[in-house]
């Protein structure tokens, strides 16, 4: 067992549900003659695994799709109109499934979504995707493919697997001159010998096209996984070995979370101490900027600043400068500090407020601020 992170082709698969009860996805490559059909007839048949091939999503979409079945159903048409016509032109045929990657998403995504129940331990995808944009197409569908379990097998091997193969045209029964890739050996009988024939798909120039188009369709189809898990083919086309060998390797592979490579573990890793460092130092800078602040405002509180110094001063002195009311208020004009006139009212004033307060005549009492004359000689009595 080889588990290799990068480029791979093979069983791919992911964790990550389509819908709640869905257990995961998974894709399956190989190369023609390889093992990979019975890898997943193992596991569907044992181990609860749906199959599914592009062309039977297909047929199925125009059976119970009413809205897919239409538009898979036309492109079928197209691509076998288009082949067709290269074929009759001597061109190359186009090779890929029929349907544009969007339709076929759609397909695939309606499929795994809709039917759980054929599939308890996930789903296995046959060939798709094989793009960047065909995996991208059903990430966004909620159908997300991260792993890949390799089968390879040398090219030599699988021309001979292909060429040493022969048809008994009346029983429909294939067998292989040398036992491989699960076909019984011819019988020694006779007639069935004289029966067998070899198809025109095995001969050595149709087995390496096949080769070529599978490296060339499948060749980078690894670098869209994240994981990889690789299996030597060949032992198992032998006979050598059979599937059930490696079924339980296969399903602790499929359920492994997925690995995060040391490049990428040690950048994440650098990243939390970069930013836990940040954070460390803004919080360190925040603690010394209210110290300083707590220390300018004790400094504050002990040493008035100059404005108010004087502010206060003034206030002191206009304290100072007001009258107080325990003191005598200041004497009349022309008084003299400390004499009679300025500590209590005359007698003629204090007799005029009697006089005034006994119903008197107040005018027959001299006011107060009149001067009486003095030495001035009484009048004769007009008498």
């Amino acid at each position: 067992m080889q588990r290799v992170l990068g480029p791979a082709m093979g069983i791919c698969g992911s964790t990550s549900k389509v819908q709640s009860g869905s257990a995961g996805v998974y894709c399956v490559y190989g190369p023609p003659g390889s093992v990979k059909t019975q890898l997943c007839e193992v596991l569907s048949a044992e181990h609860e695994y749906g199959v599914i091939t592009l062309g039977e999503a297909q047929r199925r979409a125009i059976r119970d799709n009413e809205e897919l079945g239409p538009k898979v159903k036309e492109a079928i048409e197209e691509k076998v109109a288009s082949d067709k016509e290269a074929r009759k032109e001597g061109k190359p045929v186009e090779g890929g499934p029929a349907g544009s990657d969007d339709l076929n998403a759609d397909i695939l995504q309606w499929l795994i979504s809709g039917d759980q129940s054929s599939a308890a331990s996930g789903w296995l995808i046959d060939g798709f995707p094989m793009t960047k944009k065909q995996h991208s197409l059903l990430a966004k569908r909620g159908v997300h493919v991260k792993k890949a379990v390799v089968v390879s097998v040398d090219d030599e091997v699988l021309v001979k697997l292909a060429t040493s193969r022969r048809m008994d045209l009346e029983t429909k029964t294939l067998y292989h001159l040398e036992g491989w890739g699960g076909n019984a050996k011819p019988p020694d009988d006779a007639q069935v010998q004289a029966r067998l024939t070899t198809r025109a798909d095995d001969s050595e120039d149709k087995a390496r096209e096949r080769i070529q188009d599978y490296k060339a369709t499948y060749g980078e189809v690894g670098k869209l996984f994240k994981m990889t898990h690789d299996i030597d083919g060949q032992p198992f086309i032998e006979g050598a070995k059979v599937v059930a060998d490696i079924i339980g390797e296969l399903k602790e592979f499929l359920s492994e979370p997925i690995a995060v490579p040391k490049e990428v573990k040690k950048c994440v890793q650098d990243m939390i101490k970069k930013l836990e460092e940040e954070a460390a130092a803004e919080a360190k800078a925040k603690e010394e900027g209210g110290e300083a602040a707590g220390a300018q405002g004790d400094e504050a509180g002990a040493a008035p600043a100059p404005a108010a110094e004087e502010d206060k001063a003034a206030e002191e002195e206009k304290k100072t400068d007001a009258p107080s009311d325990d003191k005598p208020a200041d004497p009349p004009p022309g008084a003299a500090q400390g004499s009679p006139a300025a500590e209590a009212e005359p007698p003629a004033a204090e007799e005029a407020k009697e006089g005034a307060a006994g119903g008197g005549d107040a005018s027959a009492a001299p006011a107060a601020d009149e001067k009486p004359e003095e030495n001035k000689p009484e009048e004769a009595s007009a008498e």
